[in-house]
């Protein structure tokens, strides 16, 4: 996976390169600071995805604003230096917007712009590994913090602007939900071979297991994520990226 940063904040710049190239299969190809330098670079390669601050400058002297009003922010996605890089991607390259923004009409705005990733600034690299995967997919990742309060309550008006009401929820499953983290190599195993169709009896054969210990792990991992049957278990894990 070929990747470009564009991104305004020193530190995030120059750590991002090296902290992505140790993921397997990942590939920082290049970065810069500002617009100009941004539209040279991505005329002569085409990266997979393109990492892209929304409060970069526009030319290589002048200042990056630390902040900027919404309507702003928008104005420069449809019209401004934004619009510029947007426009010069073609659509193999996927956009993960990493930002602190998480007003409803810049999403939104985004969205409608073609772009499938809207990370939050605060997001772990983990978090940003797996949205990277997901757009790569051709699949949309919002991170969690942008749907919830600090209360963890929905934000209204989400619902109606950006996804269905069975996306937001499985969204909520996704934050609320520390069990991800538990998921053993093992039950990562039994999960993929259940995804190629794998009987409890093949995967006990496959794996050393016996078949009441594979149809046991399945059954927690069941209860585990409060889905009702393999299929939803499989579709579940797929929407995480585990599989």
């Amino acid at each position: 996976m070929r990747i470009f940063i564009i991104e305004s904040v020193p530190i995030l710049a120059s750590a991002l390169p090296s902290l992505l190239s140790n993921i397997a299969d990942f590939e920082v190809i290049g970065v810069c600071d500002n617009v100009s330098n941004a539209v040279l670079a991505l005329q002569n390669d085409e990266p997979d995805i393109l990492l892209l601050d929304l409060l970069i400058k526009e030319f290589p002297n002048s200042e990056a604003s630390d902040l900027k009003e919404n309507e702003e922010i928008i104005s420069d996605l449809f019209h401004g230096p934004l619009s510029i890089i947007l426009k010069l991607l073609s659509r193999n390259t996927k956009i993960v917007v990493l930002t602190k923004y998480k007003e409803h009409s810049i999403i939104a705005a985004c969205m409608q712009l073609g772009v499938l990733g809207y990370v939050n600034k605060d997001a772990s690299l983990d978090e940003l590994v797996f949205a990277f995967k997901k757009v790569f997919r051709g699949r949309k990742y919002i991170s969690t913090d942008f749907f919830f309060n600090e209360n963890g309550e929905y934000l209204v008006g989400m619902l109606d602007t950006l996804v269905e009401a069975k996306k937001l929820k499985r969204m909520g499953r996704y934050k609320e939900n520390k069990a991800l983290e538990t998921i053993s190599p093992r039950d990562k195993e039994i999960l993929k071979l259940l995804s190629q169709g794998y009987t409890s009896n093949e995967i006990g054969d496959t794996l050393a297991m016996s078949k009441s210990s594979v149809e046991e792990r399945r059954q927690d991992l069941l209860r585990k994520f409060n889905v009702k049957n393999t299929t939803h278990l499989i579709k579940f894990m797929v929407d995480c990226g585990i599989i």
